[in-house]
């Protein structure tokens, strides 16, 4: 609070579940800080559905937001979180609403999303934004350090797609949700070793990721996997991997710590 020169927050969350620490220890610190008046809400990130009711279910204060990814090539909030949240008035605060400037790479993708741009007097960005809080429960925190970025964020609210145009945009992208053996896909090793590329070095853990690989897995065993990760077609024929990772290493590796290679792992296959 000093550092941001006031006598409150907002809105505080616990930012992934802690496996470690009871949840009940950390909620009662929420309601304690919130009884002092130095938080006005609480709210969550990165929590599964059974988290997130786990967490409602000890909490004596309402959980007003669930932080998770959300963009037009990660929808898998849309298959049970969103629902839930709609119909338990919590906020869905969308991270990564624009997936890192990634979603325009595709051809076909791009076009549809240039001929709403030119219909509408909006940017890209400005479409896909607003596509994402025509959901009434959603909000997007997208990143920028740019001013011009910045006030084009804050534009995408003022104009209404309609409904064909939201359907077209649906259409287009849903990801389709292969199961892949993990021993089909590569995971090379990163040049700034900020990932792990063995599952020893999973295992390991000493890049201290929390949760580790391993808490990860005993999640994944309880049913709670957040959304597929992403992986390539490899294009070469004397390859003996049919995909390579692009996205999820923590995931997989917890996936392949849970199950082994017994059960294919949830990935998007990104064209």
């Amino acid at each position: 609070m000093k550092r941001l020169q006031t006598d409150y927050i907002d809105l505080y969350q616990i930012h992934w579940p802690n496996p470690v620490i009871p949840l009940e220890e950390t909620v009662l610190a929420l309601e304690t800080l919130v009884k002092k008046g130095h938080v006005k809400f609480v709210g969550v990130c990165n929590f599964s559905l059974r988290q997130l009711k786990d967490v409602q279910a000890i909490s004596t204060l309402p959980i007003v937001s669930l932080q998770t990814e959300y963009n037009l090539l990660e929808r898998s909030v849309e298959h049970d979180l969103l629902p839930y949240c709609e119909e338990n008035q919590i906020t869905l605060i969308a991270y990564t609403p624009l997936n890192s400037g990634t979603i325009v790479k595709n051809e076909k993708n791009s076009g549809i999303l240039l001929n709403l741009s030119k219909k509408y007097q909006k940017t890209i960005s400005q479409i896909i934004l607003n596509f994402l809080i025509s959901h009434p429960s959603v909000t997007a925190i997208p990143a920028t350090t740019n001013p011009t970025h910045l006030k084009e964020n804050a534009q995408s609210t003022d104009f209404v797609l309609e409904k064909n145009d939201k359907d077209l945009l649906a259409k287009t992208f849903t990801p389709h949700i292969a199961k892949i053996n993990t021993t089909k896909i590569e995971v090379t090793a990163m040049e700034d070793h900020t990932a792990y590329s063995t599952l020893e070095e999973a295992r390991q853990n000493k890049l201290n990721f929390f949760p580790s690989p391993q808490m990860l897995s005993e999640d994944i065993k309880k049913g709670d996997f957040l959304k597929p990760v992403k992986v390539r077609r490899i294009k070469k024929e004397d390859s003996v991997f049919a995909y390579e990772l692009v996205n999820g290493r923590i995931r997989y590796w917890a996936w392949v710590m849970a199950f082994g290679d017994d059960k294919p792992i949830p990935a998007i296959i990104e064209e």
